[in-house]
């Protein structure tokens, strides 16, 4: 399809959604240069999926197919998704590398004496774990982040090390639109279904905030949000009434939140049989253990597995097949090992984000590639990635109550006080030496020497407020952080107790 006809099938597509929600203050169906559509229409995130779908699938417009648009063809929203959206070759890597060396101080600095191929770098973070946001945005893109007009997220690396990620709603809104069609090509789940969504973090703008007791509905009520902290032993029969009452078509969170619903379920033997899709969000693969007992309490439902980075968002997603496959065609996977039976550092390029660049960063993962053909439903040759599970889980299991604790959830207790101090944290890690005992280590940047028992302090408050209370707490500030005693491997969570 010509550029032209592209562009006046998109017209149509958006004149019609306008209609549809009444957005009469706008004659024309395409604003002006720059502007960002989600803000210009008033639209949630939802609605922009929604209005991708339908692009695809009612103008028969395949996104992840549609001809390049060229960079300098810049109208709008879409026009920059278009262009975006199919990049995957090894090629576009060394383009987007060479334009960061031109265009990102950070990569002016590290990279430009002796990296000139996207194969010369392993980046392991470091670039955002200097708190210096600024050094990492693209040069031509600074206003937007002056403006608050970039998403900002605060994270953690599996080894323990504080990172941000920066994108804007058209590189989120890509991602989120490419896990929507797998949801439904793969499990018939669409956006007009009601779900509950067990969530950790709860975010003002670009601000962590406290988290709400109180469930909220969400997205003209298909939406039901618990938040993780108000889910406890005390609390789980009266949630699962609320779950049970609201009927959803799906629910997702993480393997902890997910593990107490399934726990919850076989205890009161109030089963939910609507629910025909579970999505549980991780760090690695589900052991065994924790699928046969989340399966055993939705016996119904198909059971998907998202793995997730702490710089990119979605990068796996499990197939009804259970192979884990790569989510849509904006990223780019490698290893770096050169045979290709083995397991190794799985490293990620984001192709589609020009104003934070991310490029070969390690995800701390152990994987290596299968042939997509091994899957039927790599329809689109999404590589297919098999990872070796290091850290199965995460949360703690309380063996008292039977109840899993979230290594997130210890984590928002820590980030909350990361906000009130103006990030004082340079890494992490959680310990559990039993059932009851929980050692936190703390890596402080040196400025904040002065500060430590205050800050301490007010972790110790946020985790008594936030997580079990009957858990014997320990808070340590260290220089450094050390591998895990039996695996040699550095990272944020390390199980002493099994």
């Amino acid at each position: 399809m010509k550029e032209s006809s592209l562009l006046q099938e998109i017209n149509k597509c958006i004149f019609h959604y306008v209609e549809k929600y009444k957005n009469k203050n706008y004659k024309s169906c395409w604003i002006s240069s720059g502007t960002d559509l989600i803000d210009d229409l008033k639209m949630s995130k939802l609605q922009i999926i929604e209005l991708l779908l339908e692009l695809e699938d009612k103008y028969h417009i395949n996104i992840n197919a549609s001809p390049m648009i060229s960079p300098s063809f810049k109208i709008s929203y879409f026009s920059r998704l278009i262009e975006y959206a199919m990049r995957r070759d090894l090629e576009y890597g060394n383009c987007l590398l060479e334009y960061a060396l031109t265009n990102v101080n950070c990569y002016k600095k590290y990279l430009k004496m002796n990296s000139h191929t996207i194969d010369d770098i392993l980046w392991n973070g470091q670039f955002h774990r200097e708190n210096d946001e600024f050094r990492c945005i693209n040069d031509k893109y600074y206003e937007l982040y002056y403006y608050g007009n970039m998403i900002y997220r605060r994270s953690i690396d599996l080894n323990g090390k504080f990172t941000f990620s920066l994108k804007s709603s058209v590189e989120e809104t890509i991602s989120d639109l490419q896990i929507w069609k797998k949801r439904t090509e793969w499990y018939g789940i669409t956006t007009k279904e009601k779900r509950i969504n067990f969530a950790v973090f709860n975010y003002v703008g670009n601000r962590l905030a406290p988290p709400t007791d109180d469930a909220v509905l969400d997205n003209k009520g298909l939406e039901l949000i618990i938040y993780e902290s108000a889910f406890t032993p005390q609390t789980a029969e009266c949630y699962l009434k609320k779950i049970v009452d609201f009927a959803p078509r799906w629910i997702t969170g993480s393997c902890s939140a997910i593990y107490n619903l399934s726990m919850g379920i076989l205890r009161n033997r109030e089963y939910l049989d609507n629910v025909s899709y579970i999505e549980i969000l991780a760090d690695n693969v589900i052991s065994n253990d924790i699928m046969d007992i989340i399966t055993e309490a939705f016996k119904c439902a198909k059971i998907s597995v998202i793995v997730q980075n702490s710089h990119v968002g979605q990068v796996l997603m499990s197939c009804p097949n259970g192979h884990l496959h790569q989510i849509g065609n904006s990223l780019l996977l490698k290893t770096n090992h050169k045979e290709e039976e083995q397991y190794s550092n799985l490293l990620i390029t984001d192709l589609i984000n020009v104003i934070a660049p991310v490029i070969n960063v390690d995800s701390f993962l152990l994987g290596k590639f299968n042939d997509y053909t091994e899957c039927v439903l790599s329809v689109d040759k999404e590589p297919i990635v098999e990872l070796l599970p290091t850290n199965y889980f995460d949360g703690f299991i309380d063996k008292n109550n039977n109840w899993a604790i979230s290594a997130k959830l210890i984590r928002m207790c820590i980030e909350l006080a990361n906000e009130e101090y103006n990030n004082p944290f340079l890494g992490m890690q959680i310990v559990q030496r039993s059932s009851t005992c929980i050692y936190i280590f703390l890596e402080l940047s040196k400025k904040f020497k002065e500060w430590e028992k205050t800050i301490s302090n007010t972790v110790m408050a946020n985790l008594k407020k936030w997580v079990l209370n009957d858990i014997e707490w320990n808070i340590a500030i260290v220089d450094e952080l050390y591998p895990c005693e039996y695996t040699g491997v550095l990272s944020y969570y390390q199980n002493y107790s099994v």
